[in-house]
């Protein structure tokens, strides 16, 4: 059994030790190594809201550092050298590149941490050139301290005080460091660990995460260690890997980053003075094991939260969005749920594993959950899971386009799939979280299985589709994908890098091992994989989208 569930029930009984409405208490965290998402989730880590980064090929630079800001915008990075300020809708309002900006060009540069002040400015802490800045809305700086160069100019977490100096982390030499308004040293404690974070107590001590030394210490002005956890939690079974972000809350208690900590540990917890740990966090479906920033969010800013989602939620219904949505002015149904369409609209992809024959041998059957009529997944030859076989494409083929389609699973462990160009399958499969479940870009993605229905129930895929660009016969942007499930946004501007499945999943997939992708449009393909999985309401609109941007 993971930690996540064990503590529920400690969880319960500690709320008047706590002192939280943790019903109100959100969290925003942001992960890379593979997963690339910033999320907000609720405090028993139900996904609510999340934002796929791009990150680097290399998929684990970025996302050391992420804020909610006070108008409801999260200030974030995914690469260690821009930070971005994102709206919940997506989309990028303001942005600072430390690569390139006020003489670091050419210059090595890494960002770890960042803070937007009260004054408006945003501090961003500049590893390898060694400064603090502080810059406006347009990029100038206000204010510039130069960091020592010893080791000490390459940060993990920082953050400006309320006495207005640095507390600033170094792996090596492992020191926290407090600089003052011009950059004299004025308190450092020398943990002599990879330390990651550090916070200013109320009480004028600094709590310290040791990072790789896997541990929380409190120290005093002075450098006395006065309370510590250190290898494990004492009586609550939690394992510290490498802890990361550290933060005093209004009751007193303290919130811990555990990253790295495996499957069956808790990512973040909550812990009191006397070590009694009364909340804990994992989502490690989601995150997986790079969640290293992180933010708890308190009562006030949960409900901004709420509300900012509400009042978009609202705006998007209106916009043909979810099960049961209307067609949009311009999109063409291309299933209605009659015989006469299916047989109009579609045929069979005669691919290499083609065995079937026409007309298509897919039922249309009753409505299981209204009135009306459906496509059922059913032909002889998918039997015993053989996609490739039976699959149906319509006649008609896109470049760029917005889709709406419904599903319903009928049993356990259903699965079919929704191929876009008759190339890049977005995934149905029950019970599935993983990068091959249920609406995943397949392999490219995790599952987003938070936004899942379950079976016997009607879900729907809201998707805007850009294909990829060729510039002298050669691939020059790869197709992007943003996608809604049932409502909520769970994929944008999603890369989508290969066909996957091989020759028998669509065109191009015996290409170059599905990296050979052609210039040519493609059909909408539903997979028949011997499974009863039901389609209706589905149209398409024809778009031509001359940027990069899917997102809607």
């Amino acid at each position: 059994m993971r930690y996540g569930l064990q503590i529920v029930v400690s969880l319960v009984l500690g709320m008047s030790v706590a002192g939280a409405a943790r019903g109100e208490r959100l969290v925003l965290a942001s992960a890379s190594y593979g997963k690339n998402i910033v999320a907000i989730c609720e405090a028993d880590g139900k996904v609510i809201w999340q934002y796929k980064t791009g990150g680097p090929k290399r998929g684990h630079t970025g996302h050391h550092d992420v804020h909610l800001l006070k108008n409801g915008n999260i200030l974030f990075h995914d690469d260690w050298r821009v930070v971005k300020e994102m709206t919940l809708g997506g989309e990028v309002v303001w942005r600072y590149d430390s690569g390139t900006m006020n003489g670091n060009k050419g210059k090595r540069v890494d960002v770890h941490a960042f803070q937007r002040l009260d004054n408006g400015l945003t501090m961003i802490v500049e590893s390898g050139v060694g400064r603090i800045i502080e810059v406006d809305k347009k990029g100038k700086i206000h204010t510039e301290i130069k960091m020592k160069r010893d080791g000490r100019q390459n940060t993990r977490m920082a953050r400006k005080l309320t006495n207005g100096n640095y507390l600033t982390c170094s792996e090596r030499p492992g020191v926290v460091t407090e600089y003052d308004k011009t950059g004299k040293i004025v308190w450092e404690y020398m943990i002599k660990t990879r330390v990651y974070g550090a916070t200013r107590l109320k009480n004028g001590n600094t709590l310290i995460a040791s990072g790789g030394g896997s541990s929380v210490v409190e120290v005093t002005p002075g450098g006395k260690v006065v309370w510590e956890i250190k290898g494990s939690v004492p009586g609550a079974k939690i394992g510290l890997k490498w802890t990361t972000f550290v933060t005093e809350l209004s009751n007193g208690n303290f919130v811990i980053g555990n990253c790295h900590a495996g499957p069956d540990n808790p990512q973040i917890f909550e812990i009191t003075r006397d070590k009694r740990v009364v909340w804990a966090f994992n989502k490690f479906d989601v995150f997986g094991n790079g969640l290293a920033c992180s933010q708890v969010l308190d009562e006030k800013q949960s409900a901004l939260v709420r509300k900012l989602l509400a009042k978009k939620g609202k705006g998007k219904k209106a916009a043909g969005i979810g099960v049961g949505a209307k067609p949009i002015e311009g999109a063409t149904v291309i299933f209605d749920g009659t015989r006469k369409m299916l047989d109009e609209k579609w045929t069979y992809w005669k691919g290499p594993r083609f065995s079937s024959s026409l007309p298509i041998k897919w039922k249309i059957v009753k409505d299981p959950v209204d009135s009306g009529t459906v496509m059922m997944t059913d032909d002889p030859a998918a039997r015993g899971g053989k996609y490739g076989t039976a699959d149906v494409v319509t006649k008609e083929k896109y470049r760029d386009f917005r889709l709406h389609i419904e599903f319903l699973v009928m049993k356990r462990r259903g699965n079919s799939g929704v191929y876009l160009q008759n190339r890049y399958e977005i995934q149905i499969l029950d019970g599935d979280k993983t990068k091959h479940g249920m609406g995943a870009v397949i392999n490219e993605t995790p599952s987003p299985y938070h936004a899942y229905n379950g079976t016997g129930k009607w879900n729907s895929y809201d998707i805007v589709f850009r294909a990829a660009r060729f510039k002298d016969g050669k691939r020059s942007e790869k197709a992007k994908v943003t996608m809604y499930f049932n409502g909520k946004k769970v994929h944008v501007n999603q890369e989508i890098n290969k066909v996957w499945g091989g020759k028998n999943s669509g065109i191009d997939g015996g290409n170059m091992g599905g990296r050979g992708i052609t210039d040519v449009p493609g059909g909408l393909k539903l997979q028949c994989e011997g499974h009863d999985v039901r389609y209706r309401n589905i149209w398409i609109k024809k778009l031509d989208l001359k940027g990069g941007d899917t997102d809607f």
